[in-house]
């Protein structure tokens, strides 16, 4: 129950009382694309994800959807709503030497919802720098909380090898061992977090999986039986691993709750199959590597089982939770997908898509970088040597760059537009 003083205190600070108590989860997988989760229905063998399903049954679906390229990027956008281009973090952050990390003053969502809202990061975070304190998620996250690992899992860490069965856990900055298979162990925090925590609360859940090192998981997460030769199939229990535990968590959620579902890339070279191509995913500025998949499920939603095919970016997350929480929140690159919830069909908001990764992380100048903006049909592809556009309507899995054979009419001013949009937002 929702006391008198903090609807005051809502109303005093210019919020709307009505939505700023809703509880918000947002649950972010590891290098998982729409292809992996049978709700999208684009693999012949996705994998088997019958609670994300539900959630789509239930919520609203985005189909065009961009993070970033690699990890530490994209947890940046969601959190800060801004690109990475204004971050410094381009690339993912080395876990075994000092690298340029998220920095202070980017007012990232947890930040920005304190005081009324308690908060928790759980699982991942893999935006802190080796030589800053390692409470990274508290002092520059906003969090309250963070218990999970602060890098990817299997490195050489602590004079260990680390694997999702033996890792260095964190609580609260303090580090442990942990020998609870570690997907699990996310969702055991992440429920104890949801008991936990003073309502309304925020909970970040980042599960490490699917990311590599490709394993088999426990045997009672997964349907796949034995023998699991082979990455594609592994990963396919992982996520299938991963999807059993978030049902655990989505039990804890109730009907005034929002819960968002996302990942920071897509998969990895390794794990993809047919139609997909394998060169095009994770690391990659084609759409293997930044389409991610986007489910929502609230009391917004007004049509569930409802698809959006606007163009929608991992920056819009801080827009639109503020949307959701009644709370005033901005940042320059977020514009909230929140108006989709009420109409999914309704003309996307976003004229262009951008994302980009580039190298080493830190402010510019990059001594590499690839960029990539597009809009609801045509792509651009620019790096330092030479630029490539594609027809995601004709060609989705980018096979034809259509520089090479020449433009008609329309192509060239659509080329033209992005080209101008791109410099427009961060230069040639």
């Amino acid at each position: 129950m929702k006391s008198a003083h903090l609807v005051l205190g809502l109303v005093l600070l210019g919020a709307r009382p009505g939505l700023a108590q809703r509880n918000v989860l947002v649950i972010v997988a590891d290098d998982l694309g729409p292809d992996r989760v049978g709700a999208y229905a684009e693999n012949p063998d996705p994998g088997r994800t019958p609670n994300i399903d539900r959630l789509a049954a239930n919520g609203v679906l985005f189909r065009t959807v961009w993070a970033s390229p690699f990890c530490s990027p994209a947890r940046a956008c969601f959190l800060t709503g801004q690109h990475s281009f204004r971050t410094g973090i381009g690339v993912r952050i080395a876990w075994n030497q000092p690298d340029y990390g998220l920095q202070p003053g980017f007012a990232p969502i947890a930040e920005r919802l304190r005081p009324l809202y308690s908060s928790a990061a759980i699982g991942k975070w893999h935006l802190a720098d080796n030589s800053q304190p390692t409470d990274h998620p508290l002092r520059v996250g906003g969090f309250e909380h963070h218990h999970g690992s602060l890098f990817n899992l299997g490195g050489f860490q602590g004079g260990y090898q680390s694997s999702y069965f033996y890792w260095q856990k964190f609580i609260d900055g303090q580090p442990e061992i942990s020998e609870v298979y570690a997907t699990t162990d996310s969702a055991d925090e992440a429920i104890a977090a949801i008991r936990r925590l003073p309502e309304p609360w925020f909970v970040w859940l980042a599960f490490n999986a699917p990311h590599l090192p490709a394993h088999v998981p426990p045997a009672h997460l997964h349907t796949y039986p034995p023998p699991l030769a082979g990455v594609p199939n592994q990963y396919r229990a992982m996520v299938e691993a991963m999807d059993t535990e978030m049902g655990r968590v989505l039990a804890e959620i109730g009907p005034e709750d929002t819960v968002i579902f996302t990942s920071d890339n897509g998969p990895y070279e390794q794990a993809i199959t047919a139609p997909q191509d394998p060169t095009h995913g994770k690391g990659t500025i084609f759409e293997g590597g930044l389409r991610v998949p986007l489910i929502v499920v609230g009391l917004d939603v007004e049509r569930p089982g409802g698809e959006c095919a606007a163009l929608v970016s991992a920056t819009d997350l801080l827009a639109t939770i503020a949307d959701i929480t009644g709370l005033p929140m901005s940042a320059p690159d977020s514009i909230s997908f929140h108006p989709y919830l009420s109409n999914p069909d309704r003309p996307s908001i976003r004229r262009t898509l951008y994302s980009e990764h580039f190298g080493p992380n830190g402010p510019p100048p990059f001594e590499h970088w690839r960029r990539a903006i597009r809009d609801e049909r045509y792509k651009l592809h620019r790096g330092s040597n030479a630029d490539q556009f594609y027809d995601l309507e004709l060609d989705p899995y980018e096979q034809s760059d259509l520089l090479e054979v020449g433009l008609d009419e329309a192509q060239r001013e659509r080329y033209q537009y992005l080209d101008r949009q791109m410099v427009l937002l961060v230069g040639r």
